[in-house]
C-alpha cells in the first residue's frame, strides 16, 4: 500500500472505532489509540459474564446469516427479472428468417430441386396402342 493510501485507512478505523479527533493526530498517533481502545474492549469483555457473551455472539451470527440470505434473495429476484426481460425480448422479437431465405416473401413458394425429374420413356407398342385411342376419338 501507499503512503497516502494507508494514512486514509487508518483514520478511516480510527474515525469508526475512537472517534473523530479534533486534535491533527499522525498515522502512529491514530495506530495506538486504536489499539489502546482494542484492548480496553477486550479486557470488559473479559469482565462479561460468559453466558451474555455467547448469547451476543450467537445472536451476531444470526444477523450476519440474516444480512447474507437477504443478499443472496436480491441477488436471485435480480437473476429471474434479467432472465424475464430476456425472454420477453426474444418473444417481441421479430422471427429469424435465414439468410437465404430472406429475399423471398412469405407468400412466395420456392421450390428447390435436388435433380431433374425422370423422363419415363414409353414402350413403341404402348405409343401405337395410344396413337390408335386417339384415332377413335376424333
Amino acid at each position: 500500500m501507499n503512503g497516502s493510501v494507508l494514512d486514509e485507512v487508518v483514520s478511516q478505523i480510527h474515525d469508526e472505532c475512537v472517534g473523530e479527533s479534533r486534535s491533527v493526530l499522525t498515522t502512529l498517533d491514530k495506530l495506538k489509540r486504536i489499539e489502546l481502545r482494542m484492548e480496553h474492549l477486550t479486557t470488559e469483555l473479559e469482565k462479561l459474564p460468559q453466558i451474555k457473551v455467547k448469547i451476543a455472539q450467537k445472536t451476531c451470527e444470526r444477523e450476519r446469516r440474516q444480512r447474507e440470505e437477504e443478499t443472496r434473495q436480491e441477488e436471485h429476484q435480480r437473476q429471474h427479472a434479467e432472465r424475464n426481460r430476456r425472454a420477453l425480448d426474444r418473444a417481441l422479437a421479430p422471427p429469424y428468417i435465414k439468410p437465404e431465405l430472406r429475399k423471398f416473401q412469405p407468400w412466395q413458394h420456392r421450390v428447390i430441386r435436388r435433380r431433374k425429374p425422370q423422363v419415363q420413356k414409353q414402350d413403341s407398342d404402348e405409343a401405337d396402342k395410344e396413337d390408335s385411342e386417339d384415332d377413335w376419338f376424333v
